[in-house]
C-alpha cells in the first residue's frame, strides 16, 4: 500500500528520515524493553486503542498515515507509545511499510497486532483490520478489567487482615502476657494458644520470615519455568479457575475471528492467538493449528485435544460446517467474555460476607484470650 510522503513538523524532533540501520534499531528498542512493563501496560493498551481508532478514521479519509500517526503522539498517555508511534512514523516516511515498521517494536505491538496489520496492508482494507483491533483491544481490556478487579479486593483484604492480626499478636498480645505473668496463676486454654502464637511469632521470625521468602521465590520459578503446570493449578481454584479460564477462552476465540476476518489463513491465525491463550490453552491451541494444517477440521481437532470446553467445541463446530467459523469464533468470544465479566462481578459479593466473618472470628478469639484471665481472677476474687 503506497503511503504518501509528508514532511515532518518543525516542532517534532525525530532522527532522520534516512532508513534506521539494525544497530540504531537495537539502541531504540533496548531502554523501552527493559522498561517496568507490568505498570505501563494499562495505558500502553489505552494508547493502542486510540491508535487504532485514529488510524482507523485516517485510513478511511485517505489521509497519509505518517502525518496522522504524527497529530496522535500528543494525545497518547505513555511516553513508551509515544516514542514508539513517532518513530512507526519516521520509518515510514522513510520507504517501511507500515506492518514492518510496528515489527521493530514487540514491546508495544505484538505478533497478533503486527499480523493483522499486514494481513490489512495485503487485503487493501487497512481501515477495516484497525478497526477489528480497536474493538478487540477494548473488549479484552474490559474483561481483564474484571479479572483484576476480582482479584485485587480478596488479596487486599487478606493482607491487610494478615497485617492487623501480626500487629495484634506482635505488640498487644506481649504485653498482656507480661502483665498476667506476674499474677503466678494457670492462664485459661484459649489465652495459652494466643501466647503461644504469639511467641511463636516472636521468637521464630528468623524461621518464618526466611521460610515466606523460600516459598515466594519457589513460586516465582514455578511460574517462570512450568507455566502450564501452574495454569492447571490455577485453574482448579474454586472461583478463581471458571474465572481464568473464561478469560483465557474468550481472548483465544475473539483473536482467532479479529485475525480470520481480516484476512490471515486459519493456521497462522490459530499460531498467533494461541499467544494470548495462556499457559493451560496456548500449547493446545498450537497442537491444533498443526492439526488443521494438515487437513483435520477445527472442532474436530479441538475435540481431540482434549483441553477445550465441550460448549466452545459446539459452537466452533455449529458455524464451521456452514462456512461462517469468523462467526462461531465470535459466539464463543462473547459467550466466555460474559462468563468472565459475571463472574468478576460475583466473586467479591461472594467473598467479602466471608472475610468479614473469618477476620471477625480470629480478632474475637484473640480478645476473648486476652480478656478472659480477667474474668477468671474477678470471678475467683469475688467468690
Amino acid at each position: 500500500m503506497a503511503q504518501p510522503m509528508a514532511s515532518p513538523p518543525a516542532e517534532a524532533t525525530a532522527p532522520s528520515p534516512a532508513a534506521p540501520s539494525s544497530a540504531a534499531a537495537q539502541a531504540f528498542e533496548a531502554p523501552a524493553v527493559r522498561r517496568k512493563r507490568a505498570s505501563r501496560r494499562a495505558d500502553v493498551r489505552r494508547d493502542l486503542a486510540a491508535l487504532c481508532r485514529y488510524a482507523a478514521l485516517a485510513v478511511r479519509a485517505k489521509q497519509p498515515l505518517p502525518a496522522a500517526l504524527r497529530s496522535i503522539v500528543p494525545e497518547l498517555v505513555s511516553p513508551l507509545a509515544r516514542k514508539v508511534v513517532l518513530d512507526v512514523a519516521v520509518r515510514m516516511e522513510a520507504g517501511s511499510s507500515l506492518s514492518a515498521a510496528f515489527e521493530v517494536h514487540p514491546e508495544v505491538f505484538d505478533a497478533f497486532f503486527v499480523g493483522t496489520v499486514r494481513a490489512g496492508e495485503r487485503s487493501g482494507d487497512l481501515g477495516r483490520a484497525f478497526g477489528l483491533l480497536c474493538e478487540w483491544i477494548e473488549d479484552t481490556e474490559d474483561v481483564m478489567e474484571r479479572v483484576r478487579n476480582a482479584l485485587f479486593y480478596p488479596l487486599t483484604v487478606a493482607a491487610v487482615s494478615g497485617l492487623v492480626l501480626l500487629f495484634l499478636c506482635l505488640t498487644v498480645v506481649p504485653t498482656f502476657a507480661d502483665v498476667y505473668a506476674g499474677f503466678g496463676v494457670r492462664l485459661p486454654l484459649p489465652t495459652r494458644i494466643v501466647f503461644g502464637l504469639s511467641w511463636l511469632l516472636l521468637s521464630g521470625a528468623v524461621v518464618w520470615i526466611p521460610a515466606l521468602g523460600a516459598v515466594a521465590a519457589l513460586a516465582w520459578v514455578a511460574r517462570r519455568t512450568m507455566p502450564a503446570k501452574v495454569g492447571e493449578w490455577a485453574a482448579r481454584l474454586p472461583l478463581f479457575g471458571p474465572l481464568l479460564e473464561a478469560a483465557a477462552l474468550s481472548r483465544f476465540a475473539g483473536t482467532a475471528r479479529l485475525l480470520l476476518e481480516s484476512g490471515v489463513p486459519a493456521v497462522e491465525a490459530l499460531r498467533l492467538a494461541a499467544g494470548v491463550a495462556g499457559p493451560v490453552f496456548g500449547p493446545a491451541a498450537l497442537g491444533i493449528a498443526g492439526e488443521v494444517e494438515r487437513g483435520a477440521g477445527l472442532a474436530k481437532s479441538l475435540r481431540a485435544s482434549g483441553r477445550f470446553p465441550l460448549l466452545f467445541g459446539w459452537l466452533v463446530e455449529s458455524s464451521e460446517g456452514a462456512g461462517r467459523l469468523e462467526a462461531g469464533l465470535g459466539d464463543a468470544a462473547q459467550t466466555y467474555g460474559d462468563r468472565a465479566r459475571s463472574l468478576g462481578r460475583a466473586i467479591p459479593t461472594v467473598l467479602e460476607p466471608l472475610f468479614l466473618v473469618a477476620i471477625s472470628v480470629l480478632v474475637g478469639l484473640i480478645v476473648i484470650g486476652m480478656f478472659m484471665p480477667m474474668f477468671v481472677m474477678g470471678s475467683l476474687a469475688s467468690g
